[in-house]
């Protein structure tokens, strides 16, 4: 999972490269199509979200766990960082 900065082709194609397998959870940009050049994923996602909405979309995604880890993973780095302070 990533926000939508990591929504290019070349980001997909890593992914692809190192997890043949990963299921790939990037919200497509607003201005998004479907692309023949595009991962299948990502073209699934487009078309959720042009035919349901994108809230649609993050629930079937899951997208919302993302900022769940993400909010945790903030609290940890300032927890961390009031107990290191000298």
């Amino acid at each position: 999972m990533g926000d939508g900065a990591y929504d290019s082709v070349s980001v997909y194609q890593q992914i692809i490269e190192k997890q043949p397998d990963a299921d790939i959870v990037i919200p497509p940009t607003k201005t998004a199509v479907p692309n023949a050049s595009d991962h299948g994923s990502r073209n699934q996602h487009v078309d959720i979200i042009n035919e349901q909405g994108r809230m649609t979309w993050q629930q079937k995604a899951q997208y919302g766990l993302w900022a769940l880890v993400e909010l945790v993973e903030l609290a940890m780095l300032r927890y961390k960082t009031i107990l290191t302070r000298s």
